[in-house]
């Protein structure tokens, strides 16, 4: 960790025994958060920030997928769907809901639907998963409108046109009515089988497991606190001429390369502040 010393520098020891020792009155740290360790991004540096005075949130991975208990859609990896529907159920009450494309993994679920939300997600939280993005009722009405206009077609070729892919549509209708219900005539079908077909293609539930762990998050959750930080200059409240920037600060944001607008903006607030305090005399030490 990096220690101030008389005259106002800080102190770096670099090497893993300290063989190398630059001073600087100005230091930016720019070590990430704890995805990635492979690289040597992991986290780390984090408590020892702490230890020195500087605030600290708790750390999850982010951007990650989940893996699911007794996950029976594995053979399927690799099917995407656009404009997928998410819920969490969380003691039994809905407190998260959101779109977007979802992929099914050989354990579980990822896409951005899942990335975007991980952070919000824990193993045990059960998710309710709209293959469609459709609401239950919508696509029930639906199905029975085709079975009224196309009766004669097997109700699995009805599950495809209302835009489940033929696999997926087999592995859903064997769990709403069994082996044979994918090759019922659907004017054949009861309404209890449509409502339980509904349900499987707008509400299939599956239970977490496990999120994936620090080699698979693609981003940080927590860090340096963002209040302990001056916007403008990166520049840490607690210790003057301490600077962040990327990762390292809590900040995380969806998939699409928001992490690494946010890394770049921040290395160039930080940078922008240092070269303008640093004055002819100082520098050669900044």
């Amino acid at each position: 960790m990096p220690e101030r010393e008389n005259g106002g520098y800080f102190g770096v020891e670099t090497g893993e025994t300290g063989n190398r020792f630059y001073s600087c009155r100005n230091l930016l740290i720019t070590a990430g958060g704890a995805s990635y360790p492979a690289t040597g991004s992991d986290g780390r540096l984090l408590p020892l920030l702490e230890k020195a005075g500087q605030p600290v949130t708790s750390i999850t991975p982010a951007l990650t997928p989940v893996a699911c208990r007794n996950f029976d859609l594995g053979e399927l990896s690799g099917l995407s769907f656009k404009g997928a529907g998410l819920r969490r159920l969380r003691q039994g009450e809905r407190t998260l809901t959101a779109e977007g494309d979802l992929l099914i993994t050989p354990d579980g679920f990822s896409g951005p639907l899942i990335l975007n939300n991980s952070r919000q997600i824990e193993p045990g939280d059960r998710l309710e998963i709209s293959f469609t993005g459709s609401r239950l009722e919508e696509f029930l009405a639906a199905l029975h409108e085709l079975k009224q206009k196309e009766g004669k077609k097997q109700l699995g070729n009805l599950v495809r046109q209302l835009g489940i892919p033929q696999a997926l549509a087999a592995e859903l209708l064997v769990k709403a009515g069994g082996g044979l219900a994918y090759e019922m005539r659907s004017a054949d079908a009861p309404g209890r089988l449509l409502r339980r077909t509904a349900e499987a293609c707008c509400n299939s539930e599956y239970t977490v497991r496990a999120k994936g762990g620090w080699e698979k998050a693609m981003a940080t959750a927590g860090g340096v606190a963002l209040s302990s930080v001056s916007p403008a200059s990166m520049e840490s409240r607690i210790i003057p001429g301490l600077y962040f920037a990327g990762e390292i600060l809590d900040i995380d944001g969806e998939t699409g390369g928001y992490n690494l607008q946010a890394a770049f903006s921040t290395a160039f607030a930080a940078a922008s502040s240092i070269l303008k305090k640093a004055s002819p005399s100082d520098s050669d030490s900044n």
